[in-house]
């Protein structure tokens, strides 16, 4: 599955030839969590070079923007997604066929049955996050003074948390207002609930990693997740959800 490292690809239609960054994936453990944070910066040759590894309805989102900065983000970021997850499952990028089932969490059609994984993005930094054998989730935020950790934290945290953060200084209510809600949304995310479910209504890890019991949708029967955090770049916050107990490697693409 793994192979040889990913070969630089030219595009044929540009004058001169454009060089697609190699991508070498490691060998994924079953007790493991691939998480990949993918950087948006690329050249305008980069950019349009990386048009057709979209599939033709992210063609035709991409040719209605108008905006350079946020078309360049979507093409470029869906793009070396797809190259990622692309080399998991030995597809090419733009064969990649992503459908949402019915409990909103995203599918690779004809990838192989171990195969599960989540993407998300913020501003310039797109992240997914690959696993075997377990339901995963990830989300990551970018942190901005628009952020009103009170009215959040109002609404989306339990009573332990909204105790915990208002004995917080006022100089981290922010941060720990974006940890808590990427760990809430990557956890609804992996069990499959979007954010229907209510977030108030469970809790999690108030600081740094740990597991989280919570029944939600249709994993009432009660599972074991672990919530583990990371941080893309200075100003983003990111966490991850999976089943049972799991070790996290972060990876970079391009390196």
């Amino acid at each position: 599955m793994h192979g040889a490292p990913y070969r630089p690809v030219a595009c044929p239609t540009m004058s001169s030839a454009v060089v697609i960054p190699p991508l070498d994936i490691p060998p994924l453990d079953p007790d493991e969590v691939h998480v990949w944070t993918v950087s948006t910066e690329a050249t305008a040759e980069e950019t349009e070079a990386l048009v057709a590894s979209l599939s033709p309805h992210e063609q035709h989102r991409a040719a209605r923007m108008r905006l350079p900065d946020v078309r360049r983000d979507f093409i470029v970021g869906r793009a070396r997604v797809r190259h990622v997850l692309g080399r998991y499952v030995d597809q090419p990028a733009h064969e990649l066929d992503v459908v949402t089932r019915v409990d909103d969490k995203p599918l690779l059609a004809g990838a192989p049955g171990w195969f599960d994984f989540s993407f998300t993005r913020c501003g310039g930094w797109h992240a997914c996050a690959v696993g075997r054998d377990r339901r995963i989730g990830i989300d990551v935020e970018c942190l901005t003074d628009a952020h009103d950790a009170s009215a959040i934290a109002a609404t989306y945290a339990s009573p332990a948390e909204s105790a915990w953060i208002r004995d917080l200084p006022p100089t981290r209510r922010r941060a720990a207002v974006a940890d808590l809600w990427t760990k809430k949304e990557a956890f609804v995310k992996a069990v499959g609930t979007g954010l229907l479910a209510p977030l108030h209504a469970f809790s999690v890890p108030l600081e740094g990693d740990g597991f989280v019991d919570a029944p939600l949708a249709e994993a009432r029967r009660r599972h074991q997740w672990m919530l583990r955090s990371f941080t893309p770049a200075r100003g983003v916050t990111g966490a991850v959800a999976a089943e049972g107990a799991w070790r996290l490697t972060l990876l970079r693409y391009p390196a």
